[in-house]
């Protein structure tokens, strides 16, 4: 009565254990490369949150100081310009010209 059952899988071969230890840790690789996704996906989205925040109590405290709300406007254009081109800069390099060949087209 002990008779084999016919689901039973029979037992693996080295070549399919070994294609699985490879594709197990091709798996972990992605899995930690996926987190580390999420997690900087997560910190863009707390920065963001903290900048809009932030800005919404500057406003409020220099609007209500008396600063004009164009003046402020213009304060907070050209503080975002310069921390975007610093930004901007140090992860690729300082700008450069487009070739002399095209620059007509901006003309």
């Amino acid at each position: 009565r002990n008779m084999p059952s016919r689901l039973s899988s029979p037992p693996p071969s080295p070549l399919l254990a070994a294609s699985d230890s490879a594709d197990a840790g091709a798996e972990a690789s992605s899995s930690r490369a996926a987190s580390s996704s999420t997690a900087k996906a997560h910190g863009a989205l707390l920065v963001a949150a903290l900048i809009y925040s932030g800005h919404n109590i500057l406003a409020a405290r220099c609007l209500r100081e008396g600063v004009s709300p164009i003046g402020f406007s213009v304060l907070r254009e050209l503080a975002s310009i310069a921390l975007l081109y610093g930004w901007a800069a140090a992860l690729e390099g300082p700008p450069s010209l487009p070739l002399r060949a095209h620059r007509a087209r901006f003309a």
